[in-house]
């Protein structure tokens, strides 16, 4: 099949503009309202339509022109995605550079939660027994850092205690990033 902006074979300069108009009619498209904006008679346009074969060469038209909107929006996507994953990342970069100063105080129940927000941004599901084992050794790495050489039991006890405490709290927004970014009243150290 040609391309559909092409002309076919035996398609005059009228047929081929009243094509253009039905073609970019889009959701409007119809036969009548060709006709009416090219001044011909609806069974014109039927005849040209059926003769020049408008019908599959607009659908192919709708086909090319949703797949280029498609690729700009995950394009689109794709930017606003990597640039929410850099203010994460430096976020979670200056939330653990505070804590280690001291400045601000974490708990590992934060951390997870940040980076969980951070794997979200890229994609990442919770659900599967591979994606709960790295979460673990995230969770035990992350602890490590911050809390120095915790034995792995002892921090998980206490991430465990703080995931009990935060279950009872309710969450009125889980689009809200964690608190652990910004520090909020009662998290700053005196």
């Amino acid at each position: 099949m040609r391309s559909p902006k092409e002309k076919q074979p035996r398609e005059n300069a009228k047929q081929e503009a009243a094509y253009e108009v039905y073609k970019n009619l889009a959701t409007e498209r119809t036969l009548e309202a060709t006709a009416v904006k090219c001044m011909i008679s609806p069974r014109t346009a039927a005849y040209w339509a059926r003769q020049f074969n408008w019908f599959d060469r607009a659908r192919e038209w709708d086909r090319q022109v949703q797949a280029k909107v498609d690729a700009k929006i995950g394009e689109t996507i794709a930017d606003v995605l990597a640039r929410q994953r850099k203010i994460v990342r430096f976020a979670i970069m200056k939330a653990l550079q505070k804590v280690q100063t001291g400045e601000i105080k974490l708990s590992g129940f934060d951390l997870v939660n940040m980076m969980q927000h951070e794997l979200q941004l890229h994609g990442w599901k919770f659900n599967s027994p591979l994606m709960k084992s790295f979460i673990d050794q995230a969770t035990h790495d992350v602890l490590t850092e911050v809390s120095g050489d915790l034995p792995r039991d002892e921090m998980l006890n206490i991430l465990e205690g703080e995931v009990l405490a935060a279950s009872s709290v309710r969450v009125e927004s889980p689009s809200v990033p964690p608190a652990a970014i910004v520090p909020v009243a009662g998290k700053a150290k005196p």
